[in-house]
């Protein structure tokens, strides 16, 4: 790609000014020699500039002039110069002479095109064809718009966008030449005009049509396209504002791409867990409204415009807020294959959304091959033909004849096999129906159309919508879920209560906000609840065989239900940290009687011997304690992990060892295993903290200390030691200092990393 200046030449006569853009300002009376002085260094080797002129403009600014009679006295009245006015005969240097003069390295590439004036739309027609006409393919064009028809600038950004398309060409810029902005004088006498760069609104145009893009196709294609131009633009040290922007669009894209892969399965079930949000819709949703309402709208002014496009097209999947099944995820998807023409990710999704519906009806895990296979696509197929109205027949025909099944029915367990009648004799007619005529479409399709019987592409089209619409209505019909899946109440011990039955409720309450707590002595027959710190099952551990932890830790209650559902909450990782710094901590004390505070303290809210208090309601305001406590350390982990991640992302902006975060966050995560010394942000208390970073997590052992003189000394004495004037602090440990000004806390980390 090379540089493509272009710019329309007015007629009005020019008053020189210093023209101010982002190098030293030149002084001229034509912007178009300004913005070339611009790019004259791109512009050396490569690229060119053309010029419009009409003909009037052609003849007063494009060409040199002699001033004559009634022309040079207009010229004097309007040309304020301070060394005479313009004289009889005197002679007027027109762009063309000026480019000649001053830049004549390029003069062979400059072009002066004729252009009407632009009184109707057969002119004006001509005018864009002859923009267009100019630019060559891939060129990185320059835009002015200072001079000439107001028309323009709508012009200017219709041929930008018309070539970017059929030319492949990108946008450098787009100036205008602010003569009536005046600026700071940079002589005495002179005025100076800033070149303002109007690049960004052409970029809103560009992000709007990105985030409709999103919002209508769900392609971020053009959203990355748009961000990519972006930093490719801006200056290195401002590259990390857009870092956020950098993440949410990689969410946008696991979105996207998440639907037109039908990942409609809740991720957090699955076993491997890693990049969670590149496989199931529903998280990489989160993540993505997450982010977006993370950020802080009144940072960048460059930045807002874009957040509330991202904001605006965020809100176009509010249909998943709502989502707390995996069935009601896979509808969302549909109804989205539906309204984009994906009718072949629609099938898919249609097909499977059946089958999830079905497993979490009746209690089985969805992700389990065997339950949507093996038990219900296997009662589906058992069921092609025509159904009887005695379901205990259709039942005895499926369970009967094994080759309906993967497995034989008789080998199933015995809960497997009731869920299995249950589904027979319950399942709606239309819905057996439905499943068979859904596979039989997706498959016409997966085939390509290589049947006898194949159907149009209108046809398929028009019966994903009606398939659709039918499991909608089936779905709202039946009864709600009461699937065995969802724990509906508990059990647990009664009498006195301590911080491993407390906290366990307490998880669960989180889990599941609507379940029951029951405690007594005895759990009773036939309990269809989860039983927990009671009973020697599951979630007790007062058994002689109790499970424990690879490094010897026994589990209690609280611990045993945390592995079963922390990593849901939190993912694998951190649950398996929250682990090892609270939970084990209970669990030792439950098991052993170790002294714990926090164990302490709801012990605490256990009836007192002289007051008249109900024991029940004394565990509910403990449990509401716990419960608290236990949401509060979740969002710390939460948060945690964002910082790690933000800080990740702003790595590659440290210089010298030295990294400059914008405010105060969890950093030592994501630092430890970097080159980074020193981390410098804002401290709460005013001023910036530089601190250094350690070799570990777990250690206090740090990469390179302070040095030893500073560490305690007197603010007096650190800036006699150093000379920088605001260096207030140094912690007599080495880890800590503290300076009043950004400024100062870089050179004392820059002194640190050359002790």
């Amino acid at each position: 790609m090379s540089i493509h200046i272009i710019s329309v030449l007015g007629t009005s006569l020019y008053e020189p000014v210093y023209y101010q853009g982002k190098k030293e300002p030149i002084e001229t009376e034509f912007i178009q020699a300004a913005v070339i002085n611009e790019y004259k260094d791109q512009l050396k080797d490569s690229g060119k500039v053309t010029i419009f002129v009409t003909d009037f403009s052609e003849v007063r600014n494009w060409n040199d002039r002699i001033y004559s009679g009634r022309d040079a006295e207009f010229a004097a009245k309007w040309i304020s110069d301070k060394k005479g006015s313009v004289k009889e005969g005197e002679k007027k240097s027109g762009l063309h002479s000026i480019i000649l003069e001053q830049f004549p390295e390029i003069a062979d590439r400059v072009e002066c095109v004729k252009i009407p004036d632009m009184k109707n739309e057969a002119e004006i027609w001509d005018v864009f064809g002859k923009i267009y006409d100019c630019i060559d393919e891939k060129d990185d064009l320059v835009f002015d718009i200072t001079h000439s028809f107001r028309s323009i600038p709508m012009l200017a950004v219709t041929v930008i966008n018309y070539a970017k398309v059929l030319k492949q060409c990108h946008l450098e810029a787009v100036y205008y030449g602010a003569y009536d902005a005046e600026d700071n004088s940079v002589e005495e006498g002179k005025k100076c005009a800033p070149i303002i760069d109007l690049t960004t609104f052409n970029e809103i145009l560009e992000w709007t049509y990105a985030a409709d893009s999103f919002v209508n196709y769900g392609n971020v294609n053009k959203m990355k396209e748009v961000y990519k131009d972006r930093i490719r633009r801006i200056p290195d040290e401002e590259k990390h504002e857009w870092n956020p922007m950098n993440i949410i669009i990689n969410n946008m894209e696991n979105l996207s791409l998440g639907i037109s892969t039908c990942r409609g399965a809740n991720s957090l079930k699955l076993p491997n867990r890693k990049n969670l949000d590149s496989k199931s819709v529903l998280q990489a949703y989160l993540r993505l409204k997450s982010n977006v309402n993370s950020q802080d709208m009144n940072k960048g002014k460059d930045i807002i415009p874009m957040m509330k496009l991202i904001e605006y097209a965020t809100k176009k999947f509010h249909a998943f807020d709502t989502c707390q099944w995996d069935y009601e995820v896979g509808i969302e998807i549909v109804r989205w294959s539906i309204r984009y023409r994906m009718v072949q990710q629609g099938y898919t999704a249609l097909e499977e959304t059946i089958k999830t519906y079905i497993c979490e009806r009746y209690g089985l895990d969805d992700i389990v091959l065997k339950n949507r296979e093996d038990i219900v696509s296997s009662i589906f197929t058992a069921s092609k033909k025509e159904i009887p109205d005695d379901r205990e027949e259709l039942f005895e025909n499926i369970t009967q004849n094994d080759r309906y099944f993967s497995i034989t029915y008789a080998n199933l367990d015995d809960t497997l096999k009731d869920i299995v009648k249950r589904i027979i004799m319950e399942i709606p007619k239309e819905l057996l129906k439905l499943a068979q005529s859904v596979k039989q479409y997706r498959n016409d399709i997966n085939h390509m159309g290589f049947n006898e019987d194949c159907r149009t592409a209108e046809v398929l089209e028009g019966k994903l919508k009606e398939s659709f619409d039918q499991f909608v209505k089936i779905v709202d019909d039946m009864k709600d879920i009461q699937s065995a899946s969802i724990v509906q109440k508990g059990f647990t011990h009664a009498g006195v209560f301590h911080a491993d039955d407390v906290f366990a409720t307490a998880l669960l309450k989180i889990v599941y906000p609507d379940i029951v707590i029951e405690r007594g002595t005895k759990v009773p027959d036939d309990y269809d609840g989860i039983v927990y710190d009671i009973g020697y099952g599951k979630y007790d551990h007062h058994q002689a065989d109790r499970k424990s932890r690879e490094n010897g830790v026994p589990y209690a209650a609280f611990g045993l239900l945390w592995e079963e559902y922390g990593s849901e909450l939190v993912g694998e990782e951190m649950a398996a940290a929250f682990d090892k710094e609270f939970v084990q901590r209970l669990d030792l004390s439950d098991n052993t009687g170790e002294n714990e505070a926090v164990c302490s303290l709801i012990a605490g809210y256990n009836s007192l011997w002289d007051e008249d208090s109900d024991q029940d309601e004394q565990f509910m305001e403990a449990v509401n304690v716990a419960k608290e406590m236990l949401e509060r350390q979740i969002k710390k982990m939460i948060s945690k992990k964002k910082a790690a991640e933000e800080v990740r992302n702003q790595i590659s902006q440290a210089k010298d060892h030295i990294l400059i975060l914008e405010k105060a966050m969890p950093w030592k995560e994501a630092l430890v295993d970097t080159d980074i010394l020193y981390v410098i942000m804002r401290s709460i208390r005013g001023g910036y903290n530089v601190q250094a970073v350690p070799k570990t997590i777990d250690t206090t052992e740090l990469k390179k200390a302070f040095p030893k003189a500073w560490c305690g000394a007197a603010k007096e004495d650190l800036v006699k030691m150093t000379g920088i004037e605001t260096f207030t602090f140094c912690h007599c440990n080495g880890f800590l200092c503290v300076a009043e000004t950004l400024e100062d806390a870089v050179k004392i980390a820059e002194d640190a990393v050359n002790a």
